[in-house]
């Protein structure tokens, strides 16, 4: 790259460099979320551990008992303020989760250039992670990870965007080709970043294979991939619903439809799809609160 000439071949060089030579630099995950994800890992931990974790953040705290009042979680008309009963509602993984989501909300994915491009690809994620886990408990499979899964699979983004985004300030690209090479680039290596990131972070096994391998479409259909299989079922179809005819990610209802169909049959398929709107909407809102 020189005299302001953008190369997206040596942009995507260097990085593939830096992969190799363990030189990326990684987001730090904040310390409460790194050991509230060490304590959900550990078959005795308890609420009181919990607790205590999550009381190191109260601006967590109290968007967890926020959540926990919301209609998402409410089983009643109650109102709760007590954090303890708060976790208890929404359960030691659904603790873990928002604490994930809380993280990435205000620290990883954020941005001052490509602000808009990160929030879209953070709520396709966690729209991902919605349409994850309902496959799993319709197939009764992979639950523990699905949200969690779809929720990190495109956390090698953020990393590129702030590359990209120092590389991109030296050229002449006007913002629609910015965006059309950031694509290329983040398609290409936001899974072999993602997987490098889970490593750092010490990230449960099955995650980091699925950041690694979820836009592989040669993964043999065995029990062994079947958490890949599951989020790459989900990201497809989020993609598709979310997306429309847009290029990011797109991928025709065919497509979709022939990935799903070994985990359910068509008229389940078809009711997911009906629901989408409501599940976008619980995305959004979920965004929105965890700010």
């Amino acid at each position: 790259m020189d005299n302001g000439t953008f190369d997206i071949d040596s942009l995507f060089e260097e990085f593939s460099k830096k992969i190799k030579a363990n030189r990326i630099e990684v987001p730090p995950l904040p310390h409460v979320a790194a050991e509230i994800m060490r304590l959900s890992m550990q078959e005795d931990t308890t609420f009181a551990k919990l607790e205590s974790a999550v009381r190191m953040d109260q601006y967590l705290a109290a968007k967890i008992v926020g959540m926990a009042n919301s209609a998402l979680f409410a089983r009643s008309s109650v109102q709760t303020a007590n954090l303890r009963m708060a976790m208890s509602r929404i359960g030691l993984r659904g603790v873990r989760d928002l604490a994930m989501a809380y993280s990435l909300a205000n620290n990883t994915f954020q941005s001052t250039t490509f602000s808009d491009t990160l929030r879209e690809v953070w709520v396709h994620s966690l729209s991902t992670a919605i349409l994850a886990e309902l496959l799993a408990r319709e197939v009764g499979e992979g639950v523990e990870y699905s949200f969690m899964a779809g929720l990190v699979h495109n956390i090698g983004t953020p990393t590129i965007v702030k590359s990209f985004e120092s590389f991109s300030a030296t050229t002449s690209l006007n913002s629609e080709e910015a965006q059309a090479a950031f694509k290329k680039l983040d398609l290409a290596l936001h899974p072999k970043i993602g997987a490098f990131i889970a490593k750092r972070w010490s990230l449960p096994d099955p995650l980091e294979q699925i950041l690694r391998e979820h836009h592989d479409d040669d993964l043999p259909p065995d029990q062994t991939h079947y958490p890949v299989h599951l989020v790459r079922c989900a990201l497809r179809l989020a993609s598709h619903l979310e997306n429309g005819a847009k290029d990011y990610e797109f991928v025709e209802p065919a497509e979709a439809f022939k990935m799903l169909l070994p985990y359910m049959g068509k008229e389940k398929i078809e009711e997911m799809i009906q629901d989408w709107p409501q599940t976008k909407e619980v995305a959004q809102m979920t965004l929105s609160s965890m700010l």
